[in-house]
């Protein structure tokens, strides 16, 4: 049964979590039984608070007032000062805490709503140990005697460009000795903020008929599902978009109540067996449209309209935010970068594919994990940094980079077990460096199903298809991937892979068409270089196959065969004997 009504919401998150569970998982997880047993459950009690929702790294708590949310918050956190007093800083169990009031919607195990929202970013900005609340839930705590509290100033919450009041209770200490200061002081690792926040608005009915409002409806929940599953966003609730449903809309007031800095906004027409879809993204703090489409289909059959207008919208859409976020980040001065910043500014250089912009990616990657040491795409993003040194000849130290690629990406993995990107870079990484190509296709094949619509998962598994000699797998998964994004600067991967499963497979003529279509890319990739030869050799075309071999040779003029195989395992598989022999024809050095 779903119930709406106003309430006072606590959001709790567990600081550090990831890192604990790196330490000692079964220890963390029985303190965490503890404190919600000993602490959490009798003072919710206590303060008639309901917990909503329980997250492994936290949970989600409804009051029928203000003073008893905040109330109850001060003394979840006076228990947990006393009891973490005589620890080290890196083995206390601390929480961090936000408190917002507003309209909620209850339903089974799942509570939703603007202020669940705003009261989850207000806990991004609290220190271990604190508690944020809104102004207005400030405002129903004026004499209630919760201790100081401090005007933290305007906070971009959610990353909104139109910052929200925000104050810090600071609960009085409770009499008695101070602990003894700790040997050594360890700073806890800084928050990433969902700045890449959106919404999902509810679609327009154009067709004059209301009996069609399910279809629209419809077509937004899809889309704000799909977007759920991209890391890189912060998508909020279906619920919340819907309150504005009929409304005149003003960007810039929704962008403030709701704290995002992307709204996607649309409409559908009926018009006898076919159906128009038109969606648009926009910035709100501008206005501007970053991108528009429109789509149709026959009627008959509206559910595969939806699946493929969701899909093709939302692989639109989060290119696109990373897009500007990757520009905000760099106009920022070099002293004010995040570790989120510093992620979102490595991007170019990764898709470079040059020594130079390598090293460019990788140093602003330790940055970020400099500032973050757990931040899971960071780290699986550095673990290919080391991969792309050692597989493109870039490396002075192979064997460091082979080592410290794996440590990355097995950090990323055990730090994001449920990020896609973790998972996407780090199975790479593992295949490609270790030789492990079942457990990379693994970690790939999770990717994709956590998020159906990640184009570079479906890219990455394409290549890791060949390395297990799944080469009809692999060419299904460079199709699926350049579908999803067509215009991909990196769709060199998913040619190279369908050219080099048709190579394989003795299809001579498809191997040697994907590998010129990899070369009119900008990276123009060695290994396209080597398929393309490869496949001229077999057809027979000798004095085609010694210009590509020139051509080869003038891209990269220190390439040579045996470095080549030595590079990696999949490069010293038997069934590369066929192209090490049809560049040797080509005049390539050994």
């Amino acid at each position: 049964m779903v119930q709406r009504q106003l309430a006072a919401v606590l959001v709790a998150e567990v600081v550090g979590y990831t890192r604990h569970i790196e330490k000692d998982a079964d220890s963390t997880h029985a303190r965490l039984l503890e404190i919600r047993r000993d602490v959490v459950d009798p003072l919710m009690a206590e303060h008639r608070g309901t917990v909503a929702k329980v997250r492994r790294d936290g949970f989600v708590s409804v009051f029928a007032s203000v003073a008893d949310a905040a109330g109850c918050a001060t003394a979840i956190q006076r228990a947990l000062a006393r009891r973490g007093a005589g620890a080290r800083p890196d083995e206390r169990i601390e929480l961090r805490m936000g408190v917002a009031v507003g309209d909620v919607t209850l339903a089974d195990d799942e509570v939703d709503g603007a202020c669940v929202d705003l009261a989850v970013r207000l806990q991004h900005h609290a220190d271990p140990g604190a508690v944020v609340v809104s102004a207005p839930a400030l405002d129903q705590l004026r004499g209630a005697g919760l201790g100081e509290v401090v005007d933290l100033g305007p906070l971009a919450v959610g990353g909104s460009d139109q910052p929200v009041p925000a104050f810090e209770l600071r609960h009085r200490p409770e009499p008695g000795p101070p602990p003894p200061p700790p040997a050594v002081a360890v700073a806890p690792a800084p928050r990433i903020s969902p700045r890449n926040a959106i919404a999902v608005m509810p679609f327009a009915n154009l067709s004059g008929d209301p009996a069609e409002d399910y279809f629209a409806d419809g077509m937004v929940e899809d889309i704000t599902t799909e977007l759920s599953h991209f890391s890189s966003l912060f998508v909020i609730a279906r619920n919340s978009a819907f309150t504005y449903k009929g409304q005149a809309r003003d960007v810039r007031r929704i962008a403030g109540e709701l704290g995002v800095r992307y709204l996607v906004e649309g409409s559908v027409r009926r018009y006898r067996d076919r159906i128009r879809i038109a969606a648009q993204l926009i910035e709100c703090a501008t206005g501007a449209h970053l991108w528009a489409e429109r789509f149709e289909g026959d009627a008959g059959d509206v559910f595969d309209l939806q699946d493929r207008v969701s899909a093709r919208v939302v692989t639109a859409i989060e290119p696109k935010v990373l897009a500007v976020e990757i520009e905000r980040a760099r106009r920022k001065p070099a002293g004010s970068l995040d570790a989120y910043d510093c992620y979102l500014r490595s991007g170019p250089f990764r898709a470079g594919l040059t020594a130079q912009a390598n090293e460019e990616a990788l140093a602003l990657l330790t940055r970020s994990l400099d500032l973050d040491p757990h931040y899971a795409p960071a780290l699986a993003a550095a673990a290919m940094c080391h991969a792309a040194r050692r597989d493109q000849g870039w490396s002075a130290d192979p064997a460091h980079d082979v080592a410290e690629g794996l440590r990355l990406a097995r950090a990323a993995v055990a730090a994001g077990p449920e990020d896609a990107t973790a998972l996407c870079l780090g199975g790479h990484t593992i295949a490609a460096l270790s030789g492990d190509f079942a457990l990379g296709a693994a970690l790939l094949d999770r990717a994709v199903r956590l998020n159906a619509n990640y184009a570079d998962g479906w890219m990455r598994s394409s290549m890791v298809r060949v390395y297990v000699g799944d080469f009809d797998g692999a060419i299904v998964h460079a199709e699926r991937a350049m579908a999803l994004s067509p215009q991909d600067p990196r769709m060199y991967m998913s040619l190279s892979a369908q050219g080099f499963a048709w190579l394989f497979q003795g299809q001579f003529a498809e191997a040697l068409r994907a590998a010129e279509r990899a070369l009119q890319t900008q990276q123009r990739p060695e290994m396209a270089h080597r398929i393309r030869i490869a496949a001229l050799s077999a057809l027979g075309r000798v004095d085609e196959m010694r210009t590509a071999g020139r051509a080869l040779m003038e891209q990269i003029p220190s390439f040579r065969i045996l470095r080549w195989r030595a590079r990696s395992p999949f490069n010293r598989d038997g069934r590369f004997d066929m192209m090490q022999k049809a560049l040797q024809e080509a005049g390539l050095p050994d």
